[in-house]
């Protein structure tokens, strides 16, 4: 694998998929290398605040955020603490995860499963134009007045592979 590129991307989590989708959003094309082959399915990174909505908003995918989170949570969820799982309820940390927000944004705050929203990103960035390379782990970098330089070693065959920037676009 040679190619090159504007911009390039070491992982593809939220953040990676996040700055891919973004890039993309403004015509930029990037590559991203994800040393795992697929999602984790760990429910990991849940809770999005406002802000992080009005930025999906910005390239379009807020409907699909929001749709998604409505089929794995209640939209006005709560936080609260439990002496058990299925014991006594302790405290509400967060009666209602949307009371008074409606005052400061045109977005509402959601719960969303991690792998659900890599999905949308992935696919945002894709549709842009982005290049998302799973099963590919970055372990050289190098700098010069032409570019940056990666090597990328392919998970699934141990082998080096060759990827550089575009310089001056």
């Amino acid at each position: 694998m040679t190619d090159e590129a504007p911009v390039l991307i070491a992982g593809g989590g939220l953040v990676g998929l996040s700055a891919a989708a973004f890039l993309a959003s403004h015509g930029i094309r990037s590559l991203t290398f994800e040393r795992l082959t697929a999602s984790s399915p760990l429910p990991r990174a849940a809770f999005f605040h406002m802000r992080t909505l009005e930025m999906f908003r910005s390239i379009g995918i807020e409907e699909a955020v929001r749709s998604q989170s409505e089929k794995e949570f209640v939209p006005d969820g709560a936080i609260i603490a439990m002496d058990t799982l299925s014991g006594r309820k302790l405290a509400d940390i967060i009666p209602n995860l949307n009371e008074g927000v409606d005052a400061l944004s045109p977005c509402r705050r959601l719960f969303l499963n991690q792998p659900s929203l890599e999905r949308i990103l992935r696919n945002c960035a894709h549709e842009g134009g982005a290049t998302i390379v799973p099963g590919a782990e970055i372990v050289d970098v190098h700098q010069d007045s032409t570019g940056v330089n990666l090597t990328i070693r392919k998970v699934s065959d141990a082998r080096m592979h060759d990827v550089g920037t575009t310089p001056g676009v």
